[in-house]
This record gives structure tokens, C-alpha cells and sequence, in this order.
């Protein structure tokens, strides 16, 4: 496994997936990012931390011998899977030990790795050896999190057997177990009790664990794992929580014990041992001495000084040019492996081996190319090549990797370019969220957010009024004033960059062919202008860089233009939403990728790289993920389970889909079932078999269905389009073709079609279907290309689709009950449906929007609609845009589909 090349496949595959969702049309403004995202601007080169070999301690069986530890640990802290090796201590872990048995509180602060737990649980279990089990609890070890706590279970399985067997019992109690397992364990309090400081709250505080606490007097250690991580708020209720166990128990000989992480980097080692020591004496309520706060000794693999420039310049090369060592021997003896453990691993400090900051890869490699003399990239490429032999030999008496190292690799998601007023070069940005510009504080900085059809800028902003005029504030994106507030009106600026521009470019004005048809006020005799509710919310202004806006009294081209409120339309593509069409889906910036789909991401990737690492074993192909809170961690696993259900289905489409051809929708269920190649364990209900194995087949073959076309609607999810935005699939209709070829189809039988549905919607349809323009519509449909024809009921065609106007048996709502409980009946919870999840019917389809405003859930089609501007592109049609005789074009059209 090469954690170099997944590192850089990682960063370049987030870096494409935060790319791909923000348009941006004004080239500076994109070569900027561009350079910006080069530079790592957030994912900074990864830092690399090599963790030397920790200084060797006592053997276990030389302390049973000397009276350190009592006789059943020869048997228990054993190697092997038959224990046939006696367990050599590290140094420090031998140092915890004998704090411990002073009897004194103590603190464990040492490099991940570093066995921190064995720098507990072996004086724990030496003590309940020598005074016997079943008294008890005897220690209560918390820790921050489950998984950890999970952890630590196993490793005492590992070491003593089965609790009901073991001479030292123990048992978890953080809320994953059974009430009956609960009761077990109130009833037989074992020696050792792993728990959360959450649960041992509600230990505290619970009328049915009082047991527990009941049979606690003789309670010696109370341990806080990792230490480091109660800060703040949560640290100030573990100390209570502390406090409160020992004055609950009456335990008079108990010792706290905390392990950590370094908790203090700068300044001497005896200075940062007293900081740790006066953190601790906090959080425990009890003194913790400077002389009981242990920390790691480290013992380098190479001894004496880095090697010469001459004999490193030549291991360089070699390692360069992939002439790498082969054995222990070759490696220990190698001058580059040398100079990496003393730049990346060891430092001389204080007269004392310690750790020193991590640094990039171009860090080192620039450092060693300077001192011996040849390119930076042959020296970067030497130091990777040698760590990751470094990780694959292993020392002959530890069996551990020579060279373990991790790779720090931050990953931020992005948050907005902001920029001055500014026209054209003069214009100055930065991703670093600023109100000013730094050394011009009169150039204010603002937000600026992106056209998602055609990536034009606008700024995010507020106007607010004050004495002597009206200024422009940065705002965040989501936040926006309420529409009553008088001391201030959220919206945009827009900078027409077209005003003074190119001559082949029109400047923004109220013109008809610049605004949509639902912006305009239409009457029998055409059109009169824009709507009032536009003209109230959209005004050209004047604008300066110290962010002075006034707004201007004209109806002509002006340099900028004010949006007050939400964005009706772009004003440079004329790009038209929904009233209920949110600011996200119009426009977006550099943070639309959101923190759980970046998570989302960037864990599928690495899952990925693991399981296509075979020199891996099965057990250590997992991921670990840290959360700040359970509901945090709940958002992120309802994320996980959504994205992998959509992407199977759409990865289930794409294999469905034959390579030399189409298919129908009536066979692709099936088809999807049978790509996916899912055995009944992964989506069958657990207690099914037999012929219950075959029902839940049927039923995902409907849910897939029933999925299928509800993903094939009108994209929703803008950070993950389905296959028809991506261009990976083609919908198209049956004998369309032929229909728009037929001449007499469309030359006799619609005119007869459309009159008699003009006779039923006369009422309807009145100010739409003038009898004076119909003639000259006829006509103009039936001068058509077939071409023409077959495009415009395709769109129509499409928003019927894209809506929910499907005839599909599945798509019922009598069907989709039916399914629903189907579903909860035969299927798991990955693959079924949520309780509150909402299962879409077909929609009927209406063409005249109702002046009823009911419940009814009906897709609209109607001039206005975006099918109706679709389908009334000038180009199509020989009619003025905006004129009576589009409308009742548009109309007649729509009435015939």
C-alpha cells in the first residue's frame, strides 16, 4: 500500500469534487481560485510524523521474579497466539507501574502507539491479583468515546479470557448492552468496569444502578483515557463528575490515573511536565506531582550524528532511482534512513531525545537538497521511496515496521471569494474572510456568490441604511433580513460588466427580451412591461469601492444594479426559477460541497484505496471516524447510507443500460436487480428464509423501481445530479420521429384536435387563444421542420417526466401503500423506507393552473411555466418574443401534447 499515492489521489479527487459544483463565468475571478486551489489553500500538503521506537523496560517475568508484580501476570501478559512470549514492557510503561504502586495519583503522557492502556490495566490487575477478585468494582476506567471503549474491551479479552473464566473479571457499561446484560452486571459488579463519562453520570444519578456504587467502597483506581479531550465545558463536568465518584464511593485509598496525548509542546520538558501535572491536579481534585507525570522515552534507531553530505548524496540517489535496501541489516546501516529518522522522527532537545514538529515532505526534501547538492523533486521522491521501505521491513525482534509513520493530511471545505467593488483589473480578491482590504481600508471586501446555470458574480450583501446614505455590509449567504425590516434589505449587487464592455455584448436593461415572461405583466393586447414586484425589487444603483451605494431613478443600462431580496432571475443568462426555488439551488460559492458530503467523499475514497490494498489484512481495511456529538454522528451516518443506496442504484442503471442500444423502463428494474448482484443478507429483513428470501427480492425489484424513477425527476440534489445531468443517460420517447415526420398528422388531424380542446377550455383559455392569431399559429406549427416538431414536444414531454407526471403502475398511491408495508415486512432498513420518508404518487398532469389554490398535487403547465418558455425560444418560432401570437403558439402546443 502506497499512502504516498492515495494521499495525492484523495486530494485531487476532493479537489474535482469541490470544483465541479460552482461555475465561474469572469475569467480573473476563476484563474484566481484556480490558483488558489493549487496552492493548497485548503488541503495544505500533508505532514509526515514518524514515530521512533519507544526505549525498552523490564520484562514481564523479570518483574514476577523480583516481587514487582504478583505470579498470575507471567501467565496473563503474554505474546503469541499461544503465549508463548514472555511481554517486554516499554520504559515508560515500567515508570507508570511503579508510579502506581506508590500509591500516588498519576499521568500518562506519551505518542500514539505508545501502549498507554497496558500503563494502567497492568497495575490494576496486579492489584486485584494480590487481593482477590469479586470484591467489588475495584477500577472504573472512562473514556471519551465508545469505539474506544470497544477497543479496550477486546484487548483485555485478549489478554484474560472470557470475564466469567478470568481471574480478574471484567465488563463494559456505556448503554450498548442489553437490559438483562445490565442487571448481570448490577447484581456481580466486576473488578475492572469500562464505561463514558456520559453513563457514569447517569450511574451516578439512576435509582437502579445505586448497586453498582453500593459495592464500590473498595474502589482503588479511577482512569480518565485520553485526557487531552475534555476541554472547556466538557472538562469542567468530568472534573465534577470526579469529584462526585469519590465522594459517592468514600474511597479513601483511591488513585486517579489519566493518560493523554502530548498535552504541552514548548518550553522545557520540566515545564511542560508541571503544566501537565496542574491540568490534572484539576481535573482530578487531588495533587498530581511533577515526579508522577510519565512521559515517553524514545531510543532512535540510528545512534550518533546524521550522516555526511557525501555518503548521503549517493544513498540519495540510489533510493531515488529505486535501489532500496533489502534487509534489516542493509537498512539500519543506510545514511538516508538515518537522516530521515533524525529530520522526521528524532531531535536532540535539552540534552533528551523528543519528537519534533512534523513537517511536509517539500520541507525535508528541500532541506536534504541543499545539503547534498541535487534537485528538489529527486530528493522528495528519495524520502518517500525510503519511508515506505522503512514501513515495509520489520525489526527482527519487535516484528513492528522500522519506519511507522502517519501522514497529516488537513482538508477544509472552502468558504467564498471576496471581493472589492471594483471593475476589471482593479479588482482585488482573497479567500480569507475579510471586511476590508489589507493596506486600503477605504476598498471594503465582499462575498461573492455564483450563477449555477451560467457563473456570473454577485455580492452577498446587506444595504443598511443610515444617516447621510445608504452603505453595503457583508452578509452570509443563508442570511437573510426579514422582508419588514426597515433598518436594513438583504439582496445582491451586480456589476454589468457588459456596460462599457464589448460591443457584442447588450447591457442589462428593463427590456422585454431581457426579462422572463413571469416578470412581465401581460394583457389581451400584449405585453405592458415588467411586473410591478420586479420594479420594486430589482434597481439600478451607483456603487463605489468604500461600499457607498445609491440607488438610481432610470430605466436605462446602468453600471450596477441592486437585488433587493431573493434573485427573481440571472440577470446575465436570464436563467428563471420557482417563487419556492431556494438561494442554494440559484446560485452557489466555494462551500456548497457541505460538511457531511465532504466527509461523505473523502471517507468512500479512502474505504476504497483500503480495499484495494491486498497487502493489507481483511481486519485493518476499516476506517475510523471522530465526531464531536451523537447527533453529529447520527447526520453523518443517515448521509453515509443515502449516498451509497443512490449511488448503487445509479451504478445498477448505468450496468443495466445495454452498450449497443436502449432499453425500456418496464425492463429495467429487473435488469437493475440483477446488476447488482446483492445476496439476501445485504437487503432481506434478518429474520426471513426460504420463500420470505424470495418476497424480499420482488419487493426491492419494486423499491428499485419505484427508485428508479423518482431519481430520474427534476435534479434535487445539487451535490450529486443524477445519471440524465451528468450526460450518462438519454431518455427518449417511442415513435416520436415517425409522429413529428407525418405531415397530415400535424396538418389535418391537430388543427381538428386543438378545436375541439379550445370548444372544452374556451372559459380556461379565453385571453390566450385569440381568434386572430390562431390562423397564423396553424400555420407556423404546420411549416415545421419534423426536427423542430419532434424538439418541442420533447421538451414538453420532459417536464411531464422531470415533474412526476408518470403513468407507471408502481407510482400509484395505492401501489406505494401496498409497498410501503411490503417493504417494512421484508426488507432491511438500509434498503427499505424510512418511517417518515415520503413516497411521491404520480402527479396528474394540468395545463391551466387552477385559480383554486387546494392540496391537489398536479404538475402546471401554462405559458409562463418553464416548459412554456422552453418551448417559445425565438429561434423555433418565425413570431416576435412577447407578443400575443407566442402565447397562443405556446398554448397550442401544449394543448395538443
Amino acid at each position: 500500500m502506497d499512502v504516498f499515492e492515495i494521499q495525492r489521489r484523495l486530494v485531487g479527487d476532493y479537489r474535482d469534487y469541490v470544483e465541479s459544483f460552482v461555475k465561474i463565468r469572469d475569467p480573473r475571478i476563476r484563474a484566481f481560485v484556480e490558483d488558489e486551489y493549487a496552492l493548497g489553500k485548503y488541503w495544505p500538503e500533508a505532514s509526515v510524523q514518524l514515530n521512533p521506537a519507544f526505549a525498552p523496560g523490564a520484562w514481564i517475568d523479570d518483574l514476577v521474579d523480583a516481587g514487582a508484580l504478583h505470579g498470575g501476570c507471567r501467565d496473563i501478559f503474554r505474546l503469541g497466539d499461544d503465549k508463548a512470549n514472555s511481554m517486554r514492557l516499554h520504559r515508560h510503561q515500567e515508570q507508570a507501574l511503579h508510579a502506581a504502586q506508590t500509591g500516588a495519583s498519576y499521568v500518562l503522557t506519551t505518542g500514539t502507539g505508545s501502549g498507554k492502556s497496558l500503563a494502567y490495566f497492568v497495575p490494576i490487575i496486579d492489584r486485584v491479583l494480590r487481593k482477590g477478585s469479586g470484591r467489588g468494582l475495584r477500577a472504573i476506567v472512562v473514556y471519551p468515546m465508545n469505539a474506544l471503549c470497544n477497543s479496550q474491551l477486546e484487548e483485555l479479552h485478549k489478554f484474560l479470557g472470557p470475564s466469567s473464566t478470568s481471574p480478574v473479571t471484567y465488563e463494559r457499561y456505556t448503554g450498548q448492552e442489553s437490559e438483562d446484560k445490565r442487571n448481570e452486571i448490577r447484581a456481580n459488579p466486576p473488578d475492572i468496569l469500562l464505561t463514558n463519562y456520559v453513563m457514569l453520570e447517569l450511574i451516578l444519578t439512576r435509582s437502579e444502578d445505586r448497586a453498582l456504587l453500593d459495592k464500590a467502597g473498595g474502589l482503588e483506581f479511577f482512569v480518565l483515557d485520553e485526557l487531552h479531550t475534555y476541554r472547556g465545558r466538557q472538562g469542567a463536568d468530568v472534573a465534577m463528575l470526579t469529584r462526585r465518584v469519590r465522594e459517592r464511593t468514600g474511597a479513601s485509598g483511591l488513585q486517579c490515573v489519566g493518560t493523554s496525548a502530548t498535552m504541552a509542546s514548548e518550553g522545557h520538558r520540566e515545564d511542560r511536565l508541571r503544566q501537565v501535572a496542574s491540568v490534572a491536579t484539576l481535573l482530578f481534585g487531588m495533587p498530581v506531582a511533577t515526579g508522577h507525570v510519565v512521559d515517553e522515552t524514545l531510543s532512535p534507531l540510528f545512534a550518533g550524528d546524521e550522516p555526511d553530505g557525501s555518503v548521503l548524496r549517493t544513498a540519495a540517489t540510489n533510493s531515488a532511482e529505486g535501489q532500496l535496501p533489502e534487509t534489516f541489516q542493509a537498512f539500519i546501516t543506510n545514511p538516508l534512513a538515518a537522516w530521515i529518522e533524525h529530520t522526521f522522527g528524532v531531535q536532540q532537545r535539552n540534552g533528551r531525545m523528543e519528537r519534533p514538529t512534523p513537517i511536509t515532505i517539500s520541507d525535508g526534501a528541500e532541506k536534504l537538497a541543499t545539503t547534498i547538492g541535487v534537485p528538489t523533486a529527486i530528493a522528495a521522491t528519495a524520502i518517500r521511496s525510503m519511508l515506505m521501505r522503512g514501513y515495509d521491513l520489520r525489526h527482527p525482534e519487535t516484528d513492528r515496521p522500522l519506519f511507522a509513520f502517519r501522514l497529516h493530511q488537513f482538508i477544509s471545505r472552502g468558504d467564498t471569494v471576496f471581493s472589492t467593488l471594483d471593475r476589471g483589473n482593479a479588482r482585488r480578491m482573497t479567500l480569507d474572510g475579510q471586511t476590508v482590504l489589507p493596506g486600503d481600508h477605504d476598498r471594503r471586501l465582499y462575498p461573492l456568490a455564483f450563477c449555477r446555470n451560467c457563473g456570473e458574480d454577485y455580492f452577498v450583501i446587506d444595504m443598511v441604511n443610515q444617516p447621510g446614505g445608504s452603505r453595503l455590509r457583508p452578509r452570509e449567504f443563508r442570511d437573510m433580513a426579514n422582508q419588514d425590516a426597515t433598518d436594513r434589505a438583504s439582496g445582491y449587487v451586480w456589476l454589468d460588466s457588459s456596460v462599457n464592455g464589448p460591443d457584442d455584448e447588450q447591457p442589462f436593461a428593463f427590456q422585454l427580451d431581457r426579462i422572463p415572461d413571469q416578470h412581465l405583466t401581460v394583457r389581451a393586447g400584449g405585453v405592458v412591461g415588467p411586473t410591478s414586484q420586479l420594479v420594486k425589487r430589482l434597481a439600478p444603483a451607483e456603487v463605489d469601492a468604500s461600499g457607498r451605494i445609491t440607488i438610481l431613478d432610470e430605466d436605462g443600462p446602468s453600471a450596477a444594479w441592486f437585488v433587493r431580496g431573493r434573485l427573481p432571475f440571472c440577470l446575465y443568462c436570464g436563467e428563471a426559477w420557482e417563487p419556492n426555488v431556494g438561494e442554494f439551488t440559484k446560485l452557489g460559492t466555494l462551500a456548497s460541497e457541505g460538511r457531511a458530503g465532504a466527509t461523505t467523499i473523502i471517507s468512500l475514497k479512502l474505504v476504497q484505496a483500503l480495499r484495494a490494498s491486498d497487502d493489507l489484512p481483511k481486519e485493518a481495511r476499516k476506517l475510523l471516524s471522530f465526531t464531536d456529538n451523537r447527533q453529529d454522528a447520527s447526520l453523518q451516518a443517515g448521509h453515509f447510507n443515502d449516498f451509497i443506496v443512490t449511488s448503487l442504484l445509479r451504478a445498477g442503471i448505468l450496468a443495466a443500460l445495454p452498450t449497443d442500444g436502449a432499453t425500456t423502463f418496464d425492463r429495467l428494474p429487473g435488469d437493475i436487480f440483477g446488476c447488482l448482484h446483492l445476496p439476501p443478507e445485504e437487503y432481506a429483513s434478518p429474520s426471513l428464509s426460504g420463500r420470505g428470501l424470495r418476497r424480499a427480492g420482488d419487493t426491492l425489484r419494486d423499491v428499485l423501481a419505484y427508485r428508479m424513477f423518482r431519481d430520474l425527476r427534476r435534479g434535487w440534489r445539487v451535490n450529486q445530479p443524477n445519471l440524465e445531468q451528468l450526460a450518462l443517460l438519454t431518455v427518449e420517447y417511442g415513435d416520436l420521429d415517425e409522429i413529428a415526420a407525418d405531415e397530415a398528422f400535424w396538418k389535418q388531424e391537430v388543427p381538428e384536435a386543438i378545436a375541439t380542446l379550445r370548444g372544452a377550455r374556451k372559459g380556461d383559455d379565453a385571453q390566450w387563444l385569440q381568434d386572430s392569431d390562431v390562423d397564423s399559429v396553424m400555420s407556423a406549427i404546420a411549416s415545421l421542420t419534423a426536427e423542430t416538431r419532434a424538439a418541442l414536444v420533447t421538451a414538453v414531454l420532459d417536464h411531464f417526466r422531470r415533474d412526476g407526471a408518470i403513468q407507471a403502475r408502481i407510482l400509484s398511491e395505492h401501489e406505494l401503500t401496498a409497498l410501503r408495508d411490503r417493504a417494512a415486512n421484508n426488507l432491511n432498513d438500509l434498503w427499505g423506507f424510512d418511517v417518515e420518508e415520503p413516497l411521491d404518487a404520480a402527479k396528474p398532469l394540468r395545463v391551466a393552473r387552477s385559480q383554486r389554490r387546494g392540496s391537489e398535487k398536479a404538475v402546471d403547465i401554462t405559458p409562463l411555466s418553464r416548459t412554456g418558455r422552453e418551448i417559445a425560444k425565438p429561434a423555433l418560432w418565425d413570431l416576435p418574443q412577447g407578443t400575443p401570437a407566442i402565447n397562443t403558439a405556446r398554448r397550442l402546443l401544449i394543448l395538443h401534447v
